[in-house]
Formats: structure tokens, sequence, C-alpha cells
């Protein structure tokens, strides 16, 4: 097993993120949300990525 220690207060947020991030993409299919969607979807998503990352310890 490895040693890595989960954070889990870094996890939630990073789930929160990831939640803006899906209401994003919900944004880039509907009628003049695609450049708000693209934004949250780029931003949030890629601080859900790094965030899910440093929290299970893939540093």
């Amino acid at each position: 097993m490895s040693d890595r220690e989960i954070k889990v207060p870094m996890l939630v947020v990073a789930a929160l993120c990831g939640l803006v991030a899906l209401g994003g993409g919900v944004l880039v299919f509907t009628d003049g949300g695609q450049a708000l969607g693209f934004a949250l979807l780029g931003f949030f998503g890629a601080g859900a990525f790094v965030l899910g990352r440093k929290a299970l310890g893939f540093d």
C-alpha cells in the first residue's frame, strides 16, 4: 500500500470546483451562455484537477 495522506478538506473543495465546472459545461450548450460556460469549465475544471491531485497526494 502507499503511504499517501488524503486531505479531505482539499478534496471537498475540488469536488465543489468540479460541480461548478459541470455547470459551465451545461452553459456551453445553452443559447447565449457559451462564453461564460467555457470560462467556468476551463477555470474551475483545471482547479478541480489540480486540487484533486494535491488532495490525493499526487504532488
